[in-house]
């Protein structure tokens, strides 16, 4: 449990169908202090169109041609950060500090996370970013009603972007607001008309400098409530707060029970954790099936020493979730 240097991070960059992603995307890239990235656009249909729309990337682009992100192409997706990973250390295309991949309106974050936590990938010297989902606040209310993959979008988002704001009444802001409460509530939310927005608050702290997320930013991810549902959803955030410091084997044996068990519903699990005998804080990550290898963040920056953990899940009582959790803190 190491933490890792010199690593390039891939955000992943998602929202529904016409919620503003390329726009966002376009307008980030013009920015003087935007540092130098690789951007990897993810076409569904068989002419790719959305990479011409980013004017200002030259070189480093990559278009995922052949479908989905999410599905038939996860193989697509490693060969491509592969291909860019050995043109980068080769001097072919000038050297990145961050990868932003733009994922297509329909897809589901889940396996994307899957590739980008996968080992291939992290020993091609990647490691996943947040992800940043856009949230169109003109026709958000009737889209997470109508479509599970854009309720998972939000969900799993550690920061939503809520665009054309400026051109919805008061209701429909109204609705956009309950809809996110229901599904992430720790979130940070960012009003962003046509990209405007500052890159700390679109990326976080430091980007992309600053790789290894610092305690006081993953604080931010993790409310002292849950998600209190005003919509018919399945879907719930479920966090806890564990005081004392965790053993390390009963944790990895509680979570991968839980997901072996449960992991198709299980859309992500996010944790910031004391460990007996490790003074750094260590970072957990879990979508689906598969708990990842954690790292460790430089120190605590001020927070505090306590383990907390959320869980987001479809269609699981709260009950199994609390047990497993007790498991984890359970004395030997």
């Amino acid at each position: 449990m190491e933490a890792a240097a010199d690593t390039v991070p891939v955000v992943t960059l998602t929202g529904f169908l016409g919620s503003g992603k390329s726009t966002l995307l376009n307008a980030v890239l013009e920015r003087s202090e935007m540092p130098p990235v690789a951007v990897i656009v993810n076409e569904l249909g068989e002419i790719p169109i959305d990479h011409a729309l980013l004017e200002n990337v030259t070189e480093g682009i990559a278009v995922l041609r052949s479908g989905c992100v999410c599905c038939a192409v996860r193989s697509d997706l490693e060969y491509t950060l592969r291909d860019l990973y050995l043109k980068r250390v080769r001097g072919v295309i000038p050297d990145f500090s961050a990868v932003l991949l733009e994922t297509t309106g329909l897809a589901d974050p889940g396996p994307v996370l899957q590739t980008l936590f996968s080992q291939p990938v992290r020993e091609l010297r990647y490691t996943a970013g947040i992800v940043v989902t856009t949230v169109d606040c003109t026709h958000a209310a009737e889209t997470l009603s109508a479509y599970p993959e854009a309720m998972r979008q939000v969900a799993v988002a550690d920061r939503l972007i809520l665009t054309k704001a400026d051109l919805g009444g008061p209701d429909e802001l109204r609705a956009v607001r309950d809809w996110i409460d229901s599904l992430n509530p720790a979130a940070p939310r960012v009003v962003a008309a046509k990209g405007a927005a500052a890159l700390e608050d679109l990326f976080g702290r430091g980007f992309p400098e600053d790789l290894h997320t610092p305690a006081d930013e993953m604080a931010r991810w993790f409310p002292a409530a849950d998600s209190n549902p005003r919509h018919a959803t399945t879907i719930r955030a479920y966090s806890y707060s564990m005081p004392l410091p965790l053993e390390w084997d009963r944790v990895y044996t509680a979570l991968k029970d839980l997901l072996a068990c449960h992991g198709e519903r299980i859309l992500r699990a996010k944790g910031l954790l004391q460990i007996v005998g490790v003074d750094q804080p260590l970072v957990l990550q879990a979508v689906h099936h598969t708990l990842y290898p954690p790292d460790l963040l430089s120190g605590w920056a001020g927070q505090p020493r306590e383990s907390r953990l959320v869980i987001i899940v479809d269609g699981i009582e709260r009950e199994i979730i609390d047990r497993a959790v007790a498991a984890c803190s359970a004395a030997g």
